[in-house]
């Protein structure tokens, strides 16, 4: 994957107002070599959403140290 240059992510910054577009953006552009890592929370549970919205085949992963709580399995599930 190329580096963007600083015009690019000028540009970007102009188009781009909203966390939709800028997910959009990043979905159509850069799936599947992007994914989004998440740790279950609730600001994460929301992204999901909006996520799942614009591609359902999106890739989201957590790290599963062994420790998380149930409650974050049941989010999950």
């Amino acid at each position: 994957m190329s580096k963007f240059t600083a015009e690019q992510i000028q540009q970007l910054n102009e188009k781009l107002k909203t966390p939709q577009e800028v997910l959009r953006w990043a979905l159509d552009d850069l799936h599947p070599r992007i994914a989004f890592a998440s740790s279950f929370g609730a600001e994460d549970v929301a992204v999901i959403d909006m996520i799942m919205k614009i591609n359902p085949k999106a890739r989201i992963f957590t790290l599963d140290t062994g420790r998380l709580n149930q409650e974050t399995y049941d989010v999950m599930d």
